[in-house]
């Protein structure tokens, strides 16, 4: 059974990355929590509370896969098994990507109204891949 623990990140494109994190770190009070890469992109990704925005720089068009939601999840550490539960749910998996050196990972997928989301798990104690 795949249960969601709550909504982690929303990410979207950012055309002026600068402007963005200006609005939401002096406007809104968000803190920079981590700055990288993500398929040769930059990506700022800023702390409002317990929810993280990440913000894809789109200066040159918008980021593949952006806009996408992040949600929390409960399941094994077996990725394979998480693949293999949607799969059974008949929901197509779009792609996964290990966080850091694991053993986190995410599993991409996308919801009957089109929404593409992030399915997430990191150890308890971990920081969020």
């Amino acid at each position: 059974m795949l249960r969601v623990e709550g909504l982690r990140a929303v990410n979207w494109n950012a055309p002026n990355l600068a402007a963005a994190e200006r609005f939401y770190t002096e406007v809104l009070g968000a803190t920079v929590a981590r700055r990288h890469q993500v398929g040769g992109r930059d990506v700022v990704r800023l702390r409002l509370g317990a929810l993280t925005i990440g913000l894809f720089d789109a200066a040159a068009g918008p980021a593949p896969g952006v806009p996408h939601h992040t949600l929390a999840m409960a399941w094994p550490a077996d990725q394979a098994a998480v693949v293999q539960a949607l799969a059974t749910a008949g929901v197509a998996v779009e792609g996964t990507r290990p966080h850091g050196d694991g053993p986190g990972f995410s599993v991409y997928i996308t919801d009957p109204l089109g929404n593409r989301l992030e399915l997430s798990w990191d150890p308890p104690g971990a920081p969020p891949g």
